[in-house]
């Protein structure tokens, strides 16, 4: 089950979604400045986090580790997954690399303290 929340909601509550095990992805609107505690504990099956603002409390234990969280290189995201030990996805800056191939994905990845950059190139 994939979820995109509305642009009018502002806090995910403790808890909202804890336990909600079909959840598998959710996209979080500009709008949410603050994310429970435990908000989506137990969501054993979510696999994407997208968070698209930069600025948003978020409370421990808000995710399950087994996610990677979708977010802006300077972000609360981004600092959360830090300190939890969550993969991170960030979205490139085109500047960084000038591909001749058919590019399908690329992307920033963040393996604890390092930094991945990876491509998948199509044929």
């Amino acid at each position: 089950t994939e979820i995109t929340l509305p642009d009018t909601l502002k806090v995910i509550g403790k808890r909202t979604f804890q336990n909600c095990i079909k959840l598998t992805q959710i996209v979080i609107p500009e709008s949410v400045t603050t994310i429970g505690e435990n908000a989506f504990a137990g969501c054993s099956a979510l696999q994407d986090v997208y968070l698209p603002g930069i600025k948003i409390q978020i409370g421990s234990n808000a995710f399950p580790k087994n996610v990677t969280i979708h977010a802006p290189e300077v972000s609360d995201g981004t600092i959360y997954a830090r300190q939890n030990s969550i993969l991170v996805e960030l979205p490139l800056r085109p500047s960084i690399m000038q591909i001749t191939h058919s590019v399908k994905k690329e992307r920033m990845i963040l393996f604890g303290t390092l930094w991945v950059f990876c491509i998948d190139v199509g044929c």
